[in-house]
């Protein structure tokens, strides 16, 4: 029930920063080298028809858009 809820609720969290001029409010957590290379090695083993791969792509994408907002870039 509450993935229902959620992809309007960033919607219009995202929606506000836009119309503010300004995604300073939104801070990004950040993730060691270990735990992101779990997810990726997660993500390579997930069954074809698992439907979370998706919503972690979706996530990447956003904290991707909010990183280019705030002018500042990701080094892997």
């Amino acid at each position: 029930m509450r993935a229902k809820f959620l992809h309007p609720m960033l919607t219009l969290w995202l929606s506000g920063c836009a119309a503010a001029g300004s995604c300073e409010l939104v801070a990004l957590k950040s993730y060691d080298r270990a735990t992101e290379q779990m997810l990726l090695t997660e993500l390579d083993v997930a069954p074809p028809a698992a439907a979370w791969p998706n919503l972690v792509a979706d996530y990447v994408a956003l904290r991707d858009e909010m990183r280019a907002c705030k002018g500042t870039v990701h080094v892997k």
